[in-house]
């Protein structure tokens, strides 16, 4: 009989500071309602989503925070001394370093494999959300018989949004695998939206 191989669970941790650029979209709400909400509270769209008394006028159990509007993200962990990660299976730390291990690019004999790419934000027509978190960013968890780490891959976007510029990890694979994180435990340090919708709201 053939014993069957025991699945290991492998945790990537992510911590320090995060960025995000959200697409936030406005289908499935009536936007009439919407534009009354803004009306009642005297502010444009973009500071509206912003404020806890615009989801209570709103009265819709769809759309009871500014996530819920989220229909794209694009960002992660930033490129700064701080910021760091750890491979754990069990109580072992396999792996730890600093991200900015990941983002040199002169690095002799590199510990991982990067995949480098170049992200430049253009509004055209859209409705922003930016936000910023400091923390524990994220959890990634692998599940498999021997853990390989020849077959991870951190992505890294140099990531461009009007003045903004950050260096982020944008994204983890294992075996061409996407991973998702799978707990977070953060705070909120800078919330902001724009609104490039045309016609653009404007004060009431």
């Amino acid at each position: 009989m053939t014993r069957k191989k025991e699945i290991k669970t492998i945790k990537l941790r992510l911590y320090g500071e995060s960025f995000k650029i959200n697409k936030l979209s406005l289908n499935g709400v009536d936007k009439t309602r919407v534009d009354e909400v803004c009306r009642r509270l005297k502010e444009p769209l973009e500071c509206a989503l912003l404020n806890v008394s615009f989801y209570s006028r709103l009265q819709l159990k769809s759309h009871q925070t500014i996530e819920d509007f989220i229909a794209h993200s694009f960002g992660g962990l930033i490129n700064s001394p701080k910021n760091k990660i750890e491979i754990w299976s069990g109580r072992k730390c396999l792996q730890k370093c600093n991200i900015e291990t990941l983002f040199s690019k002169h690095t002799l004999f590199p510990v991982f494999n990067i995949q480098h790419s170049q992200v430049t934000v253009t509004p055209n027509n859209e409705l922003l959300f930016l936000e910023k978190e400091v923390g524990f960013i994220g959890e990634y968890l692998i599940e498999c018989p021997q853990f390989n780490i020849d077959l991870l891959q951190f992505n890294i976007s140099d990531l461009v949004y009007d003045t903004v510029s950050y260096q982020v990890l944008s994204g983890i694979q294992y075996n061409s695998v996407d991973l998702s994180p799978h707990k977070s435990d953060t705070l909120v340090t800078y919330r902001y939206c724009v609104n490039n919708l045309k016609p653009a709201s404007i004060p009431y």
